[in-house]
């Protein structure tokens, strides 16, 4: 799970689905989603899907839940220059705890302004519950 949350793989949907559907507390990257609303439905690749909004102070999350197979279709993080202002003391305090464990200490960063944030991930099912070829699970020769 951990290496799958760092690396964005499913996105933790084992335990975040539950957690947007059901209102709980747990799950990566969805604590503190006690304020999400389902926004409708919209079709995402032909699937009917759930939209479930989270707008905090810090990012307005939006999640693109199946309707039938509860999978995670589509996942997106916004984060506008209003909440990057807040968050920029956060960010900076990061950044200068990375710059003081860089083997280049006196390394400057540019100066950036950034003015908006969007991740979009876009999840695609093939298949479900289809037979597994035998020998994914043989060591390899």
């Amino acid at each position: 799970m951990p290496l799958a949350a760092m690396t964005g793989v499913a996105l933790g949907a084992a335990t975040d689905i539950s957690s947007i559907l059901m209102n709980l507390n747990w799950g990566y990257p969805t604590k503190g989603m006690e304020e999400s609303k389902l926004d409708g439905h919209e079709t995402i690749d032909g699937a009917d899907c759930y939209k479930i909004v989270n707008a905090t102070e810090r990012a307005t999350k939006t999640y693109w839940v199946d309707s039938k197979t509860f999978l995670l279709r589509q996942y997106k993080n916004e984060v506008d220059e209003e909440q990057l202002a807040r968050l920029k003391p956060e960010m900076d305090k990061a950044m200068e705890k990375a710059r003081q464990k860089s083997p280049l200490p006196d390394m400057k960063m540019p100066d950036m302004k950034m003015q908006s944030m969007v991740q979009l991930y876009v999840f695609t099912v093939q298949s479900l519950n289809e037979p597994l070829d035998k020998t994914l699970f043989q060591n390899p020769t």
